[in-house]
């Protein structure tokens, strides 16, 4: 659903200590100095609003962000593996051409509609694969129910391929290791991790911690009895299964009845507001059915009696207006990414834990597997 600006569930995402300009004004034109996403509830229940959402929710007001990221890459193998191939081989063109020129201009072409994100050749890249033929004499009992993918092992020098054999494979990940350095080919991430929108460290490294804890989840599920395999659409940079987890919204307004002031009794208080105003917090998602949001505190938070009494409030008050709150010191979770050891992706997923998100919970590829 395109969002409004003005319903309970749009919510600008926005880092400025002042309140955003709208995502649309009266007369439904953008105001481009923040972008929306749109939570769904269904049944009073908050549904998951994965990175794939936010990765196509992004792409509505920063257009092309991510086509352009693909179109740049220009990637279309993966482990030797070449799905453009198989349109090579069979092009008309490949085979009836006029000149060297023409035919590179048809491979540059089919290559294109094969091009996919560079995200997700990272996953790859860090992924071991099998490759299973799905003609090869076995028992269909042995074979998942998910769709082949028909492409050309091993890649040929001339271009052509004219002699390769081509098939449908079914591809198991037989293991996936989360990809260290994949903020540097992802254009959202590097957006949204820029001084300008998420300027604190703490916060980036929680958001690192957390994107790194996602994909690395995934390798669990590929050594589970369901296992995990590679579809088509794992290609696709906004339906991808590598992409299936519940996403941190970062710099997010979320909308809050105004604190009492001291004194005031909050009970007479709240049943006397009814205009609710937009409070920006560092991370919001959805978690069984509920927003949670999640706070970075730095020593202010704590440098005294009083600063540490108004955190409780604004804790509790934020409670009281339909938020689970979990807030966690700057330093214990930037001393979970070393530059001598690295980031320690099992104590972040503990620290997750003892604030009541599991990341078995986090992570919903599993959950599908189950259900298919």
């Amino acid at each position: 659903m395109e969002p409004t600006g003005r319903g309970k569930n749009d919510y600008p995402v926005y880092n400025h200590k002042e309140r955003p300009g709208i995502g649309r004004d009266a007369l439904s034109n953008f105001q481009y100095n923040c972008f929306w996403v749109s939570l769904e509830e269904q049944n009073s229940e908050y549904l998951p609003f994965t990175f794939n959402d936010f990765i196509n929710q992004f792409n509505r007001y920063h257009q092309d962000t991510c086509s352009n990221c693909v179109r740049n890459g220009k990637i279309f193998t993966f482990d030797d593996v070449d799905r453009a191939a198989v349109d090579l081989k069979f092009s008309q063109k490949g085979v009836w051409h006029e000149s060297e020129q023409e035919v590179e201009q048809e491979i540059q072409e089919t290559r294109a509609n094969y091009y996919y994100c560079p995200l997700i050749s990272e996953i790859l890249s860090n992924s071991e694969l099998e490759a299973l033929q799905k003609s090869a004499s076995r028992s269909k009992d042995t074979l998942p129910s998910v769709e082949p993918i028909t492409s050309i092992l091993g890649i040929s020098d001339d271009g052509r391929y004219s002699n390769a054999w081509d098939d449908e494979y079914i591809f198991k990940i037989l293991s996936n290791k989360s990809p260290i350095s994949f903020g540097s080919v992802c254009s959202i991430y590097q957006q949204i991790t820029s001084e300008k929108f998420m300027p604190q460290n703490a916060e980036k490294t929680f958001f690192k911690l957390y994107m790194l804890s996602a994909l690395e989840k995934l390798n669990e599920f590929s050594i589970s009895p369901e296992g995990l395999y590679l579809e088509d659409k794992d290609f696709q940079y906004d339906d991808s299964k590598f992409f299936d987890f519940l996403f941190p919204i970062p710099q997010t307004w979320v909308y809050v009845i105004p604190k009492p002031p001291p004194g005031t009794n909050w009970k007479e208080f709240e049943g006397n507001s009814s205009q609710a105003i937009p409070q920006r917090v560092d991370f919001m998602l959805t978690y069984e059915g509920e927003r949670h949001i999640i706070e970075m505190d730095g020593s202010t938070h704590y440098s005294s009696e009083a600063a540490y009494r108004k955190t409780l409030s604004d804790t509790r008050w934020l409670r009281r207006c339909g938020f689970k709150v979990h807030r966690f010191a700057n330093r214990e979770i930037t001393e979970l990414d070393s530059l001598h050891s690295g980031p320690n992706l099992k104590g972040f997923k503990d620290l997750l834990y003892s604030e009541g998100l599991d990341f078995d919970k986090l992570v919903l590829v599993k959950t599908k597997l189950r259900n298919i």
